[in-house]
């Protein structure tokens, strides 16, 4: 037995689809916006200055130590403000490479490895730390940035860098601070 709709039903039955269909629509979209918040932003615009700060009085190979934390089921060092963003809109190098750094094929042996053994250690010791800052020094780090954001973006812990740890730490020198952006140097020497 062969059941025929008729015109009628047909043109109601493709109202409904599009209804439900454009309902579909409105609800992902209203999702999306959810993620669109300021809170959620690594780079604000107090970063954008600080960004041109970095590149006007920074060495090209100037390698900075930012706000990070581990994530993906302990796989990935991912950046947690706009520090992240510094080989970008300052060129300049930082510790915690674009999240792509898992999936690319490396230019080098063990450099997957070495970005998670070398974030790990400063994290567990702390960058203030005597062995933090010796380690820094090795890695040739010679500056800290923390972010508009703190180091809290999408961070489920706290932030790797304490500014009045920082601030109180001989071998750090404040060079730059907007807001709650601040630039550290690093003594490359030990004392």
């Amino acid at each position: 037995m062969k059941v025929y709709i008729q015109s009628n039903e047909r043109q109601w039955l493709g109202a409904l689809v599009m209804v439900l269909a454009a309902f579909g629509v409105l609800y992902g979209i209203s999702e999306q916006l959810r993620v669109i918040q300021p809170a959620n932003a690594l780079v604000t615009r107090e970063d954008l200055d600080a960004m041109s700060w970095v590149r006007e009085n920074t060495a090209p190979g100037a390698r900075f130590l930012v706000n990070g934390f581990i994530a993906y089921g302990g796989t990935s060092v991912v950046g947690a403000d706009a520090g992240w963003w510094i080989p970008l809109l300052a060129l300049r190098e930082n510790m915690v490479p674009p999240l792509t750094y898992r999936a690319e094929a490396p230019s080098e042996p063990g450099y997957r490895e070495r970005v998670g053994e070398e974030f790990s250690y400063v994290e567990r010791v702390l960058p203030t730390s005597r062995e933090g800052i010796e380690y820094l020094r090795e890695l040739g780090v010679a500056w800290v940035y923390v972010g508009q954001r703190n180091g809290m973006v999408g961070n489920p812990g706290k932030p790797l860098l304490d500014v009045e740890a920082l601030r109180n730490c001989p071998d750090f020198t404040l060079a730059y601070h907007q807001d709650d952006v601040w630039v550290f140097s690093l003594d490359l020497a030990d004392r």
